[in-house]
């Protein structure tokens, strides 16, 4: 068995076991990496190719520059597979990982009316390329249900090729430890993109909730490392009269710190593929809000290991309504803090690898058939 790795994104996550895998089971690699990326890792494999050409997300003319430049250093057809990470490759044996939706998916999640028409008349070009682009790939790994909903309408792709992965989580602290609870009700969101991560479902809940709760009761945090330059999200929160009730925060160097800081988070993303935020907080300890819509609900249950809200219709009534829950379930959550963590602590680079590698192996004649852990 031979496999090409064209390494970027969030390969620096799994590229360890991935090379321990393929060690183990006698796999040939060729390794292949972009010109511009520092590679801070032993790279394990036969021969290694340097990529010139820079991929650009919204340029599909790079992503064919690219596959062209690797058809002229190696015969493609020598691969059984091709992986790929973030940038989707058109190949016949390509694997391709992706971690965020289609651009048709988050038009239609992130806008509407006139502005939806004018947002997609603006990328129509770039949705009609990523709907023929992959359909032709040998398989495609996304993080949840939604996405492969998504991948395979917009993208044209069998969904018998598409396989689900939760992704791992990145140097967070892991804990097992009870948490001390804030004397205001700290609730925190990682907002950085406001719009699409949900920020306006959060103020217009504030705006609901500080009918009923003072800011000497509860208080959100918010991740938005842009705030000072968004004068109207400023003059948002000032004419909403709920400055009392909000801080908004820069980027995090240590995001362990922000989750020490919380008795809750909420993922209100209006798309979000799977929402690493949510098992990063639930192995910190944290209870998790998160919408209906957002990929990693799909590990949460209501009221068992965290609090999903119904997302699309009454959607910031829906989270009101959680933000209650959880916070008068404050001191009784115990349990399901515990049911949290053992969720989380369940998914990892480590596990997103070996069930990787189970695909792959079956769908080789005479391979083994499963990982032995």
């Amino acid at each position: 068995m031979k496999i090409g790795i064209l390494f970027s994104n969030y390969m620096y996550s799994y590229i360890s076991p991935l090379f321990d895998l393929c060690e183990k089971y006698g796999i040939e690699i060729d390794f292949f990496k972009f010109a511009h990326d520092k590679v801070s890792f032993k790279v394990r494999a036969k021969n290694k190719y340097i990529i010139n050409t820079k991929w650009k997300a919204k340029k599909f003319n790079t992503n064919k520059q690219i596959e062209d430049e690797i058809k002229n250093l190696v015969n493609i057809d020598d691969y059984d597979y091709f992986l790929s990470d973030t940038m989707g490759l058109s190949f016949h044996n390509a694997c391709n990982f992706f971690h965020g939706h289609t651009t048709k998916y988050k038009l239609e999640h992130t806008s509407k009316g006139l502005l939806q028409a004018a947002f997609k008349s603006g990328h129509i070009n770039l949705i009609k390329k990523e709907a023929e682009y992959y359909k032709n790939t040998k398989f495609c790994f996304v993080g949840s249900n939604e996405m492969k909903t998504d991948y395979a309408k917009n993208c044209n792709i069998n969904p018998d090729k598409i396989r689900i992965l939760h992704p791992g989580k990145d140097n967070i602290l892991e804990k097992e430890t009870e948490k001390t609870q804030n004397e205001i009700y700290t609730i925190g969101a990682v907002t950085c993109g406001f719009q699409l991560k949900g920020g306006y479902n959060i103020l217009n809940a504030i705006k609901i909730l500080k009918k009923e709760f003072s800011p000497n009761q509860i208080r959100f945090k918010l991740i938005n490392p842009h705030y000072e330059k968004q004068w109207y999200l400023k003059l948002y929160v000032k004419l909403s009269g709920i400055e009392k009730y909000v801080e908004f925060l820069p980027f995090q160097n240590n995001i362990n710190n922000f989750y020490s800081t919380l008795d809750c988070l909420i993922c209100a993303s209006n798309s979000e593929a799977f929402g690493r935020v949510v098992t990063e907080a639930m192995i910190s300890n944290v209870p998790v809000i998160t919408g209906s819509n957002v990929g990693a609900a799909e590990i949460i249950e209501n009221n068992i290991n965290g609090y999903v809200y119904s997302y699309g219709k009454n959607t910031v009534k829906n989270l009101v309504n959680s933000i209650k829950t959880a916070y008068n379930e404050r001191n009784n959550n115990k349990d399901l803090i515990k049911r949290a963590y053992e969720t989380a602590n369940n998914i990892s680079w480590q596990d997103f690898t070996e069930k990787l590698f189970e695909t792959l192996l079956s769908e080789i004649p005479h391979s083994p058939q499963t990982i032995n852990k």
